[in-house]
C-alpha cells in the first residue's frame, strides 16, 4: 500500500492539502509530524468548510484539522474496527504502530468488502487490495459448495448457502450473532446443541448466539439451499468458533470454550518503583506471587501474564508453571493513561474463554484458595462478577461543609470492636467476570456482583516504597506461620559449621595458629535437642582439629568432615539410621548446600548467607552465624515440633 499519498505535512497549506486529497481520490488525509508520527486527520468537509468561512489556499492547515481523531493500533483486532463505524460518525481509521506511525488505513467500505468475503485477516490485511464497490450478487466457493450475500448493513446480513450432495459445513458457534434459517431446496439434516434435526424445503430453525450447530447434505443427488439471516453487531470470519472440520480448517479444543483463566497486567513503566514487578520480595519476583497463586488455583485452565516489556517477559517465562502463558501487550494499552480495562478488552478480543479472573501483581499475599473461593461465589445464581474485599474494624468520616460526619457508626453508640461488623474494603487482588459480561460493559465487574474477604493484612497492595517494606514483612511472617503449620516430625538435626556455628571469619594467633569463633548458646541447643531424642550432626566441608573439638565438647552424634558431596552423605545417613530426608533439619548457608536444603523437610539459613540459599529455605534466621543463629532455629524447632 502506499500510505505515503495519504501523509500531509502539519504545517501544509490549504492548497496542498486539496492536492493530496483529490490525488488520493478517498476525501481524506493524514497529519503527520515531522517525525511521521500522527497528529490528526483532514477531509475534504474540513477543508471547504474552512474556505467558505475566510481562509485562503495559502493559509495553514494547522488550526483547522482535527487532533482529537479514531484510530487503531495494529495489534487491535478487526472486530475494534466494527462499533468506531457503526456510530456514523466516521469512515476511515488510520492504524498506527506502537509508536504512533501510520502503517494502514481502513475505511467503512473496506471493512465491508471484507466481511462480505469472509475475510480471515488482521490490521495488516492490504485493504486497499479489496474491491469497495463489491456486488451483492458476487459468489464465493467453500470446500462444501458456496454461497453469496444479498444484503448486508451494520446490524444484519443475508446470505443464500448452497450445500454439495452429502457435504457439511464444520460444527462451530458464533457469539457475535444469532442465525435464522429457511430451508429452500432439498433435506438434509442439522445439529443444533447436542440434537440431530432433519430438515426440508419448507422447514426454519433459530440459532441462537453460543449455540454449536452444524448443517449437513444428507442428499446424495440434490444439493441443499438454505436461506441464512445473520443478526448481529459482527459478521466477520474469526467470530465463526469450529470445533470440527473435515476439511482441515483450524478447530479449537472443546475445553477452551469454557474455560476460566487468570490475567496479570503487567507494565515496564512503573513509576513509584522501576520495573517493580520482577523486582525480588521474600526471594522472588514481585509477580511470581500472584503467577504462583493463579496457577495453582483448580478453577483456572489457563493463566497468561500480558507485558510490553522484554525483560519481564523473559524473567516470566523462566517461572516454568504449567498453565502459565506470557501474552503481548500494545503499547496503547500499557501507557500512563491507559486503564486495566483496555488490556482486558484488548485481551478478550483475541482470546476465547468462560471466565476472566483479573490478578494484580501488586497483591503478593494472595493465595489459591482465595481465587477458589472467588470462583465458588462465582458460580452462585444471577452472579455477574466477583471482588476481593478485607474487612476493616475501622470508623470511616467524611468531610461536609467543613466539619467531618461518621459514615460507619453511631458516635452516641460507640460500638467495641468485637461488636462491630466494620466494613467492607476492596483491596486490588482479583476480579471476576464472565467474557461477555466485560465486552458489554467494558468494565472488570459489573451487574450482580459478589464480594469475597480476604484476611485483613492482604489489605496491602504494593504501589509505593513503604508498601512493598510492609508487604515483604508481612510474608516473611506468613511464611513462618505457614512453617509451623508444616513443620515435620524431625529425628535429626545437622548442620554446616563455618558460616552457621560459626561467622565464617578466619581469625589467627600471632604464631600463625587457625581459630574459631563459635558461640555457648548453640552448644546448649544441641543438649536440648537430644534430651527430645533428636540426632545432632555436624556436615562440613572443612577438615579441621578446632571442628572436632567443638564437636566433641558439645557431643555430636554425628560428625562429617571434609565432605564434597553434602547430599549423598545425607543419603546414606538416612539409609544407616533409617530417616526419611522428610524428618531432617539442616542448616546451611552456601552454595554446596542448596541441595540439601532442596532435599530436607525443614531448611534454614543464616541472614548473610548467599542469595540463591536465602531464596529456597524455608526459615531464615534472625541472628548471624557464629552469634546464636544455630540456637534461634533449634528454639523454633522445639516451639513448634509435633508432640507423638
Amino acid at each position: 500500500m502506499e500510505l505515503q499519498k495519504f501523509k500531509l505535512k502539519r504545517e501544509a497549506d490549504f492548497l496542498e492539502a486539496l492536492a493530496k486529497i483529490n490525488d488520493t481520490s478517498r476525501g481524506f488525509a493524514i497529519i503527520v509530524d515531522e517525525k511521521e508520527m500522527v497528529v490528526g486527520t483532514l477531509t475534504d468537509g474540513d477543508v471547504r468548510r474552512a474556505l467558505l468561512n475566510g481562509k485562503k489556499l495559502s493559509d495553514s492547515i494547522e488550526d483547522t484539522y482535527k487532533t482529537t481523531f479514531m484510530s487503531l493500533y495494529v495489534e487491535d483486532g478487526i472486530a475494534q474496527a466494527v462499533p468506531y463505524f457503526k456510530s456514523g460518525a466516521i469512515n476511515f481509521l488510520p492504524i498506527l504502530d506502537d509508536e504512533g506511525r501510520l502503517c494502514n488505513i481502513l475505511t467503512k467500505k473496506q471493512l465491508h468488502s471484507f466481511l462480505l468475503q469472509d475475510i480471515k485477516g488482521d490490521l495488516n490485511y492490504d485493504f486497499m487490495s479489496l474491491d469497495e464497490n463489491l456486488t451483492e450478487h458476487e459468489i464465493y466457493e467453500r470446500p462444501w459448495g458456496f454461497y453469496k450475500t444479498s444484503v448486508m448493513n451494520e446490524y444484519f446480513q443475508s446470505k443464500i448457502i448452497c450445500v454439495k450432495p452429502q457435504a457439511s459445513l464444520s460444527l462451530q458457534k458464533h457469539r457475535r450473532r444469532e442465525e435464522h434459517w429457511l430451508i429452500s431446496h432439498g433435506e438434509g439434516l442439522v445439529q443444533l446443541g447436542e440434537s440431530i434435526l432433519p430438515v426440508h424445503a419448507g422447514s426454519s430453525l433459530f440459532i441462537p448466539k453460543d449455540c454449536k450447530h452444524r448443517l449437513m447434505n444428507s442428499s446424495k443427488e440434490v444439493t441443499l439451499i438454505v436461506t441464512e439471516v445473520q443478526i448481529g453487531d459482527y459478521f466477520g470470519e474469526d467470530d465463526i468458533i469450529r470445533y470440527d472440520d473435515i476439511y482441515g480448517r483450524t478447530c479449537i479444543q472443546e475445553e477452551r470454550q469454557h474455560m476460566n483463566v487468570g490475567f496479570i497486567p503487567v507494565r515496564g513503566g512503573s513509576k513509584s518503583i522501576p520495573l517493580k514487578n520482577i523486582k525480588k520480595i521474600a526471594g522472588h519476583p514481585l509477580v511470581y506471587w500472584a503467577a504462583k497463586a493463579a496457577c495453582e488455583c483448580k478453577d483456572l485452565a489457563r493463566v497468561y501474564v500480558s507485558t510490553d516489556h522484554e525483560e519481564i517477559k523473559k524473567t516470566v517465562e523462566n517461572f516454568k508453571f504449567e498453565k502459565l502463558r506470557v501474552c503481548s501487550r500494545s503499547a496503547k494499552t500499557a501507557s500512563d493513561s491507559a486503564s486495566t480495562e483496555s488490556a482486558m478488552l484488548e485481551f478478550a478480543a483475541k482470546n476465547d474463554f468462560n471466565a476472566i479472573a483479573l490478578i494484580q501483581a501488586t497483591s503478593p499475599l494472595l493465595s489459591k484458595e482465595d481465587l477458589e473461593r472467588g470462583f465458588e461465589a462465582f458460580g452462585k445464581p444471577d452472579t455477574d462478577s466477583v471482588l476481593s474485599v478485607v474487612r476493616q474494624k475501622r470508623f470511616f468520616w467524611k468531610e461536609e461543609k467543613g466539619f467531618v460526619k461518621p459514615m460507619n457508626y453511631d458516635i452516641s453508640a460507640r460500638p467495641m470492636r468485637q461488636n462491630f461488623i466494620g466494613s467492607m474494603v476492596e483491596n486490588g487482588a482479583f476480579y471476576i467476570t464472565g467474557r461477555d459480561q466485560l465486552l458489554k460493559s467494558e468494565s472488570r465487574i459489573s451487574g450482580n456482583i459478589r464480594a469475597v474477604e480476604m484476611p485483613e493484612y492482604a489489605y496491602y497492595e504494593i504501589d509505593e516504597v513503604y508498601d512493598w517494606k510492609i508487604v515483604e514483612g508481612i510474608m516473611e511472617q506468613r511464611r513462618y506461620e505457614l512453617n509451623r503449620k508444616r513443620m515435620p516430625d524431625i529425628k535429626m538435626f545437622l548442620t554446616d559449621c563455618d558460616g552457621c556455628l560459626t561467622d565464617g571469619g578466619m581469625y589467627y594467633t600471632r604464631q600463625g595458629d587457625e581459630i574459631k569463633k563459635f558461640h555457648t548458646h548453640d552448644g546448649m541447643g544441641f543438649e536440648l535437642l537430644k534430651q527430645k531424642g533428636i540426632l545432632t550432626g555436624i556436615i562440613t566441608g572443612e577438615d579441621n582439629i578446632l571442628i572436632n573439638r567443638r564437636a566433641e565438647k558439645i557431643g555430636v552424634d554425628i560428625l562429617k568432615m571434609g565432605v564434597r558431596d553434602k547430599y549423598s552423605m545425607i543419603q546414606s545417613l538416612c539409609r544407616r539410621y533409617g530417616i526419611r530426608l522428610e524428618n531432617i533439619v539442616y542448616i546451611g548457608d552456601d552454595l554446596n548446600d542448596v541441595d540439601v536444603i532442596r532435599a530436607v523437610g525443614f531448611g534454614c539459613t543464616v541472614p548473610n548467607a548467599s542469595k540463591k540459599i536465602k531464596e529456597i529455605s524455608d526459615y531464615i534466621t534472625v541472628k548471624r552465624g557464629g552469634e546464636g543463629a544455630v540456637r534461634e532455629v533449634i528454639d523454633y524447632i522445639l516451639e513448634n515440633k509435633k508432640e507423638e
